[in-house]
């Protein structure tokens, strides 16, 4: 318990430096860069902006609730890349966007993202970024693109891939690397992930990006009263076996249920193995890793995916129904995209009930525990008051979802 409280504590601290650090940067650095955002302003007025790259090399979620975004400026632009990373580069392309690839032995990677905490080596990747606009100047590259916008956060892209114009969102002092760069939301976080990319170039270009649904189903189309049940996650965002299996129990009851596991098979063979699911004849297993594309076939099918958040969920939810569970993170962030608002309802035990429906008449519902939520920073994934989700109130929603009545 000491342990738990001195993280807790920890994480905090982080917490508070970090909303420090972004309004520090809005209040200081970002009105410096007031000149060089209307410059660049003009330049997008005046077509002089025509090759673009945007950075989205991290993972499939990140490149799904960007999608909208990318085509919309896809249709503004000349000539629109997106640098992938090798895991969410399929996204881009299933979309018809140009893909360029991205090196996973940059700085970025190996210095800020790298495993395991290394304060050192995230301070070195912090001094280059500091000192990059510097290093610019003195050796000079021939550019390869008019803008990189940097949906990221990593400056240093531009050593990688030459631009004249450097946009992307608030990283704090580390913003200074940018030619220009959003203001923060207020609070931090509050924004979707998707919001805050999108403001972020309509702020820096002066263009007007309307919100849209990243949506491939409609509520129009034939499907099956059952649920696509996916357990797969990073083991970071896991609910503990018996959760599980009670849940899979209760969701069983309400409609037939197909489980599915990611690559790692770490969940479904021990879920498979508990007494009381062994014999139900409501739940059919399907083993062995499958394909997100033939995942994605079958939740087109089913009335509802059931899954914690995560990039697959982010790439199944699009096709049909969704109820999704969040056991860390920022459910404000990463939420299912709707262009209209969540409804909120606090429920027993501090769980947290969100829902909406999107434009395409698809329902997205979201459960977590926790209303005053913060990022755990790695410290503090395996908080039980954010991972205690209580199946029963869970199969409860689920019983009253629409899509299964």
């Amino acid at each position: 318990m000491i342990g738990l409280f001195l993280r807790r504590r920890l994480r905090d601290a982080v917490f508070a430096a970090e909303r420090l650090g972004l309004a520090a940067a809005d209040a200081v650095i970002r009105p410096l860069s007031g000149v060089a955002r209307a410059r660049l302003r003009e330049e997008v007025v005046s077509g002089r902006i025509r090759k673009v790259l945007v950075n989205r090399s991290d993972g499939v979620g990140d490149a799904v609730v960007c999608l909208p975004l990318l085509r919309q400026l896809a249709r503004r632009f000349e000539d629109v890349r997106v640098l992938a990373s090798a895991a969410n580069a399929f996204v881009f392309r299933e979309a018809g966007l140009a893909v360029v690839a991205d090196d996973p032995a940059r700085p970025f990677w190996r210095w800020w993202r790298g495993t395991g905490p290394d304060p050192m080596r995230k301070a070195r990747y912090a001094l280059a970024v500091l000192l990059s606009p510097l290093a610019r100047r003195l050796r000079p590259r021939p550019e390869a693109y008019d803008l990189l916008l940097d949906l990221v956060g990593d400056p240093l892209v531009r050593a990688a891939h030459p631009a004249r114009w450097l946009v992307g969102r608030n990283l704090g002092p580390l913003a200074a690397a940018y030619d220009a760069f959003a203001a923060a939301p207020r609070p931090p976080r509050s924004e979707t992930a998707a919001e805050e990319c999108r403001r972020a170039a309509a702020e820096c270009l002066g263009l007007d990006i309307p919100a849209e649904d990243e949506a491939v189903g409609a509520k129009t189309a034939r499907r099956r009263r059952q649920i696509l049940f996916l357990v797969g996650g990073e083991p970071r965002r896991q609910l503990d076996l018996a959760r599980w299996s009670r849940l899979l129990e209760l969701a069983a009851a309400a409609a037939p249920c197909l489980v599915a596991d990611d690559e790692r098979q770490a969940v479904l063979p021990a879920l498979r193995r508990r007494p009381e699911l062994a014999q139900n004849a409501r739940v059919t297993w399907l083993e062995g890793a499958r394909p997100l594309a033939e995942l994605a076939r079958i939740a087109s099918e089913s009335a509802l995916l059931l899954a914690l958040d995560g990039g697959a969920e982010h790439y199944l939810q699009r096709f049909t129904n969704a109820f999704v569970l969040y056991t860390c993170g920022l459910p404000a962030q990463w939420r299912p995209p709707s262009r209209d608002p969540y409804r909120r309802r606090g429920l027993p035990g501090g769980h947290v009930y969100e829902e909406t429906v999107t434009s395409d008449g698809l329902d997205k519902m979201v459960l977590y525990r926790g209303g005053d939520r913060k990022p755990c920073y790695n410290l503090l994934c395996d908080d039980p008051e954010v991972k205690g989700i209580d199946p029963r109130l869970a199969a409860a929603l689920l019983r009253r979802a629409r899509c299964l009545a």
